[in-house]
């Protein structure tokens, strides 16, 4: 936004040319994009991004679909099904590079060059729009010449004298090509997004210690100790005080970057409580073009500070597809004899559900569900916890916990683990299933 042109003095009698439109229209867009900026300086970014994945494998950056906002207020879209070819050869690019590695850019020439208004078939191409009826009687319907944003992608070496936004980075990789971790600007992080994940799975562990500390807690009344009481009560205080804000940011899925980061922040300060003597390092400002990187400081630090509260085992979400509950399992030597899983169960559920609900499903490595599926079989044994094992591990009321028994003949800690009811069983399912491990560097008796 070089500037915005002067408002037209429409007078009675006045000789009418192209340009006063002209200047009339663009005056409306760069109006709107300087109220924009002046509101958020960083409204613009990437809403949405499709790239062809096979495409880029070979070096060839070929977008899909786009839904964007250009740094100058420019609203592009586009869509591969009707409109030419968006692409971009990122090989040359990547082998010139010390790097290894390049930005791509979505690109369109500016609206000034120069301090003056340059000609707009730099910037749009010239195109015969549909049929527009008379917006009034809704009759007549006649084609319309219409512009249309005249897109096209560029390396961080061509990008010179254009209005860029950033969408992706490539490298090489396995003889091949892909996507380098990267987040492009954006105007909202949903939770589904790569930050949204990030931030999602930080609220979660804080929730987690939330859980264990609230079973500590408990613990301390029960004993009348006051003074362990006085301690794990500051403890919780200190992370429950910015949690919900952040969670409720992230859940509205129109909290914009800098907005969650700053709640982030203001979540250091409150979990400085937790290590008081060491403080909260003055983090580096949030750079839009490198969201990723901003962030990644500010959660690494969040996540360090929340391993001082050893609850002793961390969760492993189960994930879910129409067999059932499924988990890779991690690397961890004390799963191959002995795993605990936790049935988080809906509200109001008895506390025999749960068990009845485990007793008829299969559960066994992948390899191993479809014979005993043939034979009716259910595969490793299981056995609820008893009431003082449930107690260290801290769970919340809905959470039935159970111990699985790693035998060999269904079991491989290599494959992925998988429960599941055939013909989707009977009673009462759990809404989520959580594989409890022990924290590298904690101690499961804590």
């Amino acid at each position: 936004m070089s500037g915005i042109p002067d408002a037209i003095c429409w007078h009675e009698g006045m000789h009418l040319l192209p340009q006063h439109f002209q200047l009339q229209g663009l005056r409306a867009e760069t109006l709107s994009a300087r109220q924009a900026s002046a509101a958020q300086p960083w409204f613009w970014g990437s809403d949405l991004l499709e790239v062809d994945e096979a495409a880029l494998s070979n070096g060839k950056v070929r977008i899909s679909a786009l839904d964007a906002i250009l740094p100058d207020g420019l609203p592009v879209g586009f869509d591969a099904t009707s409109r030419s070819a968006l692409e971009l050869d990122v090989v040359e690019a990547i082998d010139a590079s010390p790097q290894g590695m390049t930005t791509v850019y979505l690109a369109v020439a500016p609206l000034y060059r120069g301090g003056q208004l340059a000609p707009l078939g730099g910037r749009y191409v010239s195109m015969q729009g549909e049929p527009v009826p008379d917006l009034a009687s809704g009759q007549f319907p006649e084609p319309i010449s219409v512009w249309r944003a005249d897109l096209r992608l560029v390396s961080e070496n061509n990008k010179a004298d254009s209005i860029c936004l950033p969408l992706l980075r490539i490298g090489k990789q396995g003889g091949g090509y892909a996507r380098i971790a990267y987040v492009a600007p954006t105007s909202r992080v949903r939770p589904e997004s790569a930050l949204g994940h990030k931030v999602a799975a930080l609220c979660a562990r804080t929730r987690e210690k939330c859980v264990f500390l609230s079973g500590r807690l408990r613990q301390a009344h029960q004993a009348a100790n006051a003074e362990d009481a006085a301690e794990i009560g500051r403890l919780l205080a200190a992370l429950w005080a910015r949690l919900p804000e952040v969670e409720a940011a992230l859940a509205s899925r129109v909290a914009h970057p800098a907005t969650l980061h700053g709640l982030l922040n203001g979540m250091a300060g409150s979990l400085c409580a937790l290590n008081p003597l060491a403080g909260v390092p003055a983090f580096k400002p949030l750079v839009y073009e490198e969201l990723l990187a901003g962030y990644e400081e500010l959660l690494d630090w969040l996540n360090a500070t929340l391993d001082l509260v050893r609850a002793g085992y961390r969760s492993l979400t189960f994930a879910r597809d129409k067999q059932g509950f499924w988990i890779d399992l991690p690397a961890c030597e004390e799963l191959w004899q002995r795993l605990v899983i936790g049935l988080r169960m809906p509200a109001g559920v008895g506390e025999r559900a749960a068990g009845q609900w485990l007793e008829s499903a299969i559960v066994a490595s992948e390899t191993h569900i479809a014979t005993l599926a043939r034979q009716r079989m259910h595969g490793m044994p299981q056995q609820p916890l008893s009431r003082t094992e449930q107690i260290t591990y801290s769970v919340g009321e809905d959470t039935r916990l159970f111990a699985l028994q790693a035998e060999r003949e269904w079991f491989d800690p290599r494959q992925r683990l998988r429960i599941l009811v055939p013909g989707g069983g009977a009673g009462v399912e759990p809404w989520e299933v959580v594989l409890f491990v022990a924290e590298p560097n904690g101690n499961s008796g804590e």
